[in-house]
């Protein structure tokens, strides 16, 4: 399948990733895709709290010594409010109770005004008839939708965040060779856009065993960043040695004025993200638009492919 089919399938079919039968039936599809690639998938699921976490992982994820991870599901739509903020858990509970608080808070109003104007004169006449069971089913649909997105609304819009990095995980994993497909296996993540939760189990599990390259927001249009461990700074400059990969900014993590607890020392992020003193985001107007960087997509699996297997040896 080429990037067309994959854009039109993940960036507009399956393109909401936020309820629990939304992410099955997303896994389900894609599972197939990897399947029809000729690589063993699994997905796993694990209960956390009260939310039930669904990561897929595709290839041997015990042998292979690379793991490239995206998270799938989608972010809660803060209504072009904020921007995404790479690495910012606050950030990140301020989307999710922007996306809860303000649908509640509209259901309240409009509700307390059906009920000041319709309902309670209705109600209070002394006289039972069709309109109160109306009334009454019409404020019962309210609270019915209050319960429903109390965890939030999801973006309708996701071709930045994150689907292009699921399609340059489709792309990467399509274009490998059998000797290749030993040394690299992928994981797709849920909650990313909440608790990342997903990518906790999968650090857990790894355990360090192998590099976990995360991606993400790879289909925004700025720059592309690599953020690197100390410990793998001698191997990250390959990337350099191609021309067309020359303005791919390399970034040690440790020299970050901020501790940032989403690093560890096996892991990666490769982002494309705008850049102010220590905080990297995607502008708001960007995570709502339906089309994405396909010239960064690119680099980025160029760039993997590059990491990956001239450091493998």
């Amino acid at each position: 399948m080429k990037y067309e089919d994959w854009i039109i399938r993940y960036g507009a079919v399956i393109r909401k990733r936020f309820t629990r039968n939304e992410k099955l039936k997303f896994l389900y599809g894609i599972s197939k895709e990897f399947n029809n690639m000729g690589y063993v998938v699994d997905v796993k699921e694990a209960k956390i709290g009260r939310d039930t976490n669904y990561n897929l992982y595709v290839g041997n994820i015990n042998k292979a010594k690379y793991i490239v991870a995206a998270y799938y599901d989608t972010p809660p739509s803060t209504f072009g409010i904020l921007p995404y903020k790479l690495f910012d858990e606050k950030s990140r509970r301020l989307s999710i109770f922007i996306s809860s608080f303000l649908p509640i808070l509209v259901l309240i109003v409009l509700g307390t005004l059906f009920i000041l104007k319709l309902g309670s004169p209705t109600w209070s006449d002394g006289i039972f008839g069709a309109l109160d069971i109306i009334y009454t089913f019409f404020l019962l649909c309210i609270f019915a939708i209050m319960y429903r997105v109390r965890d939030g609304i999801g973006s309708q819009t996701n071709f930045v965040r994150n689907t292009s990095s699921i399609i340059a995980i489709l792309a990467l994993a399509s274009s490998l060779s059998s000797d290749e497909r030993k040394k690299i296996a992928f994981v797709l993540t849920d909650y990313g856009c909440k608790t990342c939760a997903g990518d906790k189990l999968l650090s857990f599990g790894v355990n360090g065993r192998s590099t976990i390259i995360h991606l993400d927001c790879i289909g925004n249009t700025n720059s592309l960043y690599l953020f690197y461990p100390k410990s793998f700074s001698n191997r990250v400059n390959v990337i350099k040695e191609d021309n067309n990969l020359n303005d791919i900014c390399l970034f040690d993590f440790s020299k970050l004025n901020k501790a940032l607890t989403f690093f560890q020392e096996n892991e990666l992020y490769l982002v494309s993200a705008s850049k102010e003193g220590d905080i990297f985001f995607v502008r708001k107007d960007r995570t709502i638009k339906n089309y994405f960087d396909m010239n960064n997509l690119e680099k980025a699996v160029k760039c993997l492919k590059i990491l990956i297997f001239q450091n493998s040896n």
